[in-house]
């Protein structure tokens, strides 16, 4: 594998490849087998969506964990209840979905854990929910070692 084609199938991964990836795909890249280098960079690549509200009220709610929220909420002596409110805010039904890729959105739900109002497991549950695979295709593997 040329400096080139490294520098190429880097661009397309959207990371660094490994001596490891390196030995996977000169194989495949001496065969021009664009599909399986493709495959072989999307191994592990994610991307962030929104969340649409009904999965995360629906979450909060099989987990018991909006009942909990609404119990801090109410309680101005609660140490978690400005987090609780923030957090029964965002989860209303008002908006379409949730970015969990904006920072306040992330402190609200990590403000909960503090607090000892959600676990670090539903918090990680919840952001996982925001994270698809994001593949490489063919067809940009194919572009990307154009000339090379």
């Amino acid at each position: 594998m040329s400096p080139a084609q490294q520098a190429a199938l880097e661009q397309c991964a959207g990371r660094p490849l490994t001596t490891d990836d390196i030995a996977a795909l000169t194989p495949l890249l001496v065969a021009r087998d664009d599909g399986a280098i493709a495959a072989l960079l999307s191994v592990g690549r994610t991307r962030a969506v929104r969340v649409p509200i009904a999965d995360i009220q629906a979450y909060l709610q099989s987990h018991g964990i909006w009942w909990v929220l609404k119990a801090a909420a109410a309680d101005a002596a609660h140490p978690g209840q400005q987090a609780a409110a923030a957090a029964i805010e965002v989860a209303s039904a008002r908006y379409d979905n949730i970015d969990f890729t904006l920072s306040f959105v992330g402190y609200i739900f990590s403000s909960l854990v503090a607090a000892g109002l959600m676990a670090q497991a539903d918090f990680d549950a919840l952001h996982a929910m925001s994270m698809v695979p994001a593949e490489a295709s063919s067809q940009s593997v194919t572009k990307s070692l154009e000339g090379l």
